[in-house]
């Protein structure tokens, strides 16, 4: 059962929503109350108010169609959601606030997940709200919770010290997600060690918590290829970079150094490698997903 002040948005993309909110377009109480007059030959509310009482009176007129009735209903329920949890926050021990906000969370996840089956301009209107909802409750509650798979929704900005690493512009936010799943299906990392929180968290702030590393599993060979391959889905992702944040470690646990990638990149060649070529593979097909 979702949260009741997400049930509007639930409603919307598993229940019809969208045909029994506009049901109340005709005779909405809300905007008759309002000074608004439906014309029906226009399908549309106006509202003719003066603005300036004089002998050049001014009038500003109001229009009200359909879909700007359906954008001012979703920036409403948008607004009465996040005062919803503001309030139930305050109540709440400190102790239960990360479990409520993960609820949230998760009901924003099953949503998006509907959302990406749906097509149509008003369910674009609502995928761009439930997204923005995302990254406003990521910004104002991350000192609740960190990190949520959800958050994979999102696009990573790259404005100067946005990242260490700077993704590109067109890389979204849930091709970290699939770059840890990517790394601990080749077994590069431990997924027991390494969680996808720290994993995303280097790849993705300017300033990663201090148990955010990556220890790789694989030889340096191995782990400077891998590395070498995902570059094109960054800015600033390099040998030297990668030795300056001193968030890359060995299979020794000790920061990786830009000569470490370089000397073991010269020193093999063998492509033919059984690793080499399932990385290529991989981040193949990561490239043609997200650097079209």
């Amino acid at each position: 059962m979702p949260n009741s002040s997400l049930q509007f948005y639930h409603d919307l993309v598993f229940h019809n929503g969208i045909e029994v909110l506009f049901a109340s377009f005709i005779n909405n109480p809300e905007l008759i109350s309002n000074g608004f007059e439906y014309l029906q030959e226009y399908d549309y509310y106006l509202k003719d108010e003066m603005i300036i009482d004089s002998e050049d009176a001014k009038f500003e007129i109001t229009i009200i169609n359909r879909d700007k009735f359906f954008e001012n209903s979703i920036i409403k329920q948008t607004f009465i959601l996040y005062q919803a949890i503001s309030d139930n926050l305050i109540e709440l021990p400190e102790s239960e606030k990360s479990k409520l906000l993960i609820d949230y969370y998760h009901q924003l996840d099953i949503i998006t997940v509907k959302l990406e089956t749906l097509e149509g301009d008003l369910i674009s209107i609502v995928k761009n709200e439930i997204l923005k909802i995302i990254g406003d409750l990521k910004i104002k509650y991350q000192n609740i919770v960190e990190y949520h798979s959800v958050f994979r929704k999102l696009i990573i900005k790259t404005e100067s010290g946005m990242s260490i690493f700077q993704s590109k512009p067109i890389v979204p936010y849930r091709f970290f997600g699939k770059l840890y799943d990517t790394a601990s299906n080749l077994y590069l990392i431990d997924d027991v060690e390494i969680s996808e929180e720290m994993f995303v968290d280097v790849f993705t702030s300017a300033n990663p918590e201090p148990h955010s590393k990556i220890i790789f599993d694989k030889s340096n060979f191995i782990v400077a290829f891998f590395l070498k391959e995902i570059e094109p889905f960054f800015e600033n992702f390099n040998a030297v970079s990668i030795e300056k944040s001193k968030l890359f470690l060995n299979k020794q646990g000790k920061p990786l150094k830009s000569n470490d990638l370089y000397v073991a990149l010269s020193r093999n060649k063998d492509n033919s490698h059984t690793d080499i070529i399932k990385i290529q593979n991989e981040i193949k097909i990561l490239k043609k997903e997200y650097l079209k």
